[in-house]
């Protein structure tokens, strides 16, 4: 590994955040073992690991190409420099991952080995500092030690592995804390929750509830989150008081919001204006994602505000994803696909397994005949007869409501307790 140099920039749980600057120097698990390597990526797992350590280095080893790419046809086809990429699985103290400097190309990610082994979520790690690898080669304004930057590796990380972000969800600090707006500033670290939960819920805003593509919204980079707006729209207002009254119509000020994740967009029945044409105004092909049919929402004069799933009212919140740009409708389809039995794959093993599973055809007509049908985004099910069903490339099947039960999804509340179909 090269010897790397700068201020370590940090992806941790929030509470964490200081402790963990306080940590670890140069060349950080001098032991660890090459599992092996790729293109563009070394992958190594810390031995004290053991299998666990080499089922998640298989896995990630498997997927990282594929994020690459993907993260490539956001950033407008650029490399980055400094290539290979090493990824280094380690169980580190303080959680999350990092990187020293936002060009760092040595990425240090922590695993997650319980109560099962779960290699995706050090994919979602290793994708979020690869984006901030992509922020520094671009060097058009998003900087990940600021909140900009740091919002932008978070939103396309959860855009490919939704279910990673519990835990490191920061749009619960903004609401909760006073809704500052860094909107119209860039706060000059990677470390505070609420600045990069503004950021968050901003990006967010501008993809699910304007329906820009992610490709347009990193090309409108600026030294701000206005300016990237007014690049990316068109519209030299200031963006700020619509998004907080959007927010404060879901979410009421003085109401506490329970939010897991950082995405409650699209907000139903508010559909923001596109202002303008702008240069990025996303075309017939790359709709925006619709707000689903059926309801989950609670009503905004509770005292207690919560949305627990990853899109809250969105049934397409990742139809659009990071594949959206470039890609052929049928390989968009294909690599979301692929996407959900990521996500899905608690215990996976390596994605070769994952992709035959997803192309055998066979399979597929057997998921086909299930009785119970979910968003791998939103984790909502509805009966297979549910007029309310998400697309094509968002379904995981079921064959019984407790089996979606078991895997962690929750009925649609307006649909009541079904019958499975045999």
């Amino acid at each position: 590994m090269a010897r790397e140099f700068g201020s370590r920039r940090v992806f941790i749980p929030t509470t964490n955040a200081v402790e963990a600057l306080r940590r670890v120097g140069f060349r950080d698990y001098p032991q660890a073992v090459l599992l092996g390597s790729t293109e563009h990526f070394n992958v190594y797992y810390n031995p004290p690991l053991g299998a666990a350590g080499r089922q998640i280095a298989n896995t990630v080893l498997g997927v990282c190409e594929r994020d690459y790419q993907r993260t490539t046809q956001i950033f407008g086809g650029i490399t980055p420099t400094g290539l290979p990429v090493n990824i280094i699985l380690a169980h580190l103290p303080q959680g999350g991952a990092y990187h020293y400097g936002c060009a760092a190309t040595t990425l240090y990610c922590d695993v997650r080995t319980a109560p099962s082994v779960t290699p995706v979520f050090s994919s979602f790690l290793a994708l979020a500092e690869l984006v901030e690898v992509f922020e520094a080669a671009q060097g058009r304004g998003w900087n990940c030690g600021a909140s900009n930057g740091e919002g932008l590796s978070r939103v396309l990380a959860t855009e490919r592995y939704p279910r990673q972000i519990a835990g490191f969800a920061t749009a619960p600090a903004w609401l909760n804390q006073g809704r500052p707006d860094f909107v119209n500033r860039t706060d000059p670290t990677d470390g505070n929750p609420l600045s990069t939960g503004c950021s968050v819920l901003f990006l967010n805003y501008l993809h699910y509830q304007m329906g820009y593509r992610w490709r347009d919204i990193v090309a409108a980079a600026g030294p701000n989150l206005s300016v990237t707006y007014m690049r990316l729209t068109g519209d030299a207002s200031n963006p700020f008081p619509a998004f907080a009254a959007l927010l404060a119509s879901r979410f009421p000020v003085g109401s506490r919001a329970v939010l897991q994740t950082d995405n409650p967009f699209p907000i139903r029945g508010a559909r923001a204006p596109r202002p303008g044409l702008g240069a990025a105004r996303a075309g017939p092909a790359e709709s925006p994602p619709r707000a689903a049919g059926a309801a989950d929402e609670r009503t905004e004069d509770q005292p207690e505000v919560a949305v627990t799933t990853p899109t809250a009212d969105a049934e397409d919140g990742e139809s659009t994803a990071l594949a959206e740009d470039d890609a052929p409708a049928d390989a968009e389809g294909a690599e979301d696909a692929e996407d959900a039995e990521d996500d899905e794959g608690v215990n996976a093993t390596s994605s070769t397994e994952m992709d035959a599973e997803n192309n055998s055809a066979a399979g597929a007509a057997e998921l086909t005949s299930s009785g119970f049908i979910g968003h791998k985004n939103t984790q909502i099910f509805h009966p297979a007869t549910s007029a309310n069903l998400p697309s094509e490339e968002n379904r995981v099947y079921f064959k019984s409501e407790d089996e979606a039960i078991a895997a962690g999804f929750r009925r649609a509340e307006r649909e009541g307790r079904a019958s499975a179909k045999s």
